[in-house]
C-alpha cells in the first residue's frame, strides 16, 4: 500500500533543515547530592534544537549551529515531576521554563548508578519525558558529604 505524502509548508521544511523540533523537550543539567538533599536543574522547552549528530570544522556551519541554539521557546507554568525509587517530587517551571527540584532523602545507602525520570505535564497531560542516570559515590578519606552526579 502506498501512502501519499502531504505537502509540507515552508516552515516545516525550514525547521527540518535547521534541525529544530516543534515538540516539547526537557533539557536536564548536572545535579548534585549534599546533606541528604538531591538537587536537579533543567529547562522545559516548547521547541528547540535537536542534538547534533556530526561535528564539522566548517566555520559557516558551526555559526549556524550556534545560532540555532538560540531558537528556543520556553514552556512556562508546566508541572515537572521527578520519579526516583518509586517516589515522586513536583515542581513548576518559571517564566523562562527553568525548574529546580530539591528532594530530601536519606535512604541512599549504596554507591552506583540510579535511574531518574523527569516528566512534564501541561493541563494535566504529559507533554515530555526525559530519562537520565545519576551516580552516587562517597569520597574516600574525607569528611565531605556524598556527591551525586547526573549523566544524560
Amino acid at each position: 500500500m502506498q501512502t501519499i505524502d502531504q505537502p509540507q509548508s515552508w516552515k516545516t521544511k525550514l525547521f527540518r533543515w535547521l534541525r529544530l523540533t516543534k515538540s516539547p523537550a526537557i533539557k536536564l543539567y548536572h545535579g548534585y547530592w549534599h546533606n541528604n538533599k538531591l538537587t536537579i536543574y533543567g529547562h522545559v522547552l516548547r521547541s528547540g534544537p535537536l542534538p547534533k549528530k556530526h561535528y564539522q570544522k566548517n566555520f559557516i556551519r558551526n555559526t549556524l549551529a550556534l545560532l540555532r541554539l538560540f531558537c528556543v521557546k520556553p514552556y512556562e507554568g508546566v508541572t515537572v515531576q521527578l520519579q526516583w525509587k518509586e517516589k515522586t517530587c513536583n515542581a513548576i517551571t518559571d517564566n523562562d521554563g527553568f525548574f529546580k527540584i530539591d528532594w530530601e532523602d536519606d535512604t541512599l545507602d549504596k554507591q552506583g548508578w540510579f535511574e531518574v525520570i523527569i516528566t512534564a505535564f501541561a493541563n494535566g497531560q504529559e507533554v515530555a519525558t526525559e530519562k537520565g542516570k545519576c551516580i552516587f559515590r562517597m569520597k574516600r578519606n574525607m569528611d565531605l558529604s556524598p556527591i551525586l552526579m547526573i549523566h544524560f
